[in-house]
């Protein structure tokens, strides 16, 4: 069940092993990663935000 065999994919960029590779959601969240290069996501460009419900 568990394949500890490692193959590049996405020109080398990522390191997986079939199990991985064959996952519907590591397919996914490593297709959304592709689009930007891999490159850390931007979530807050204007700050720092502090959301509490508390008043």
């Amino acid at each position: 069940m568990f394949d500890s065999q490692l193959r590049p994919i996405y020109d080398g960029k990522v390191l997986a092993n079939e199990t991985a590779i064959n996952n519907p959601v590591v397919k996914a969240a490593l297709f959304e990663m592709s689009k930007r290069n891999f490159e850390p996501q931007r979530i807050n460009n204007y700050g720092v935000w502090y959301i509490s419900d508390r008043h």
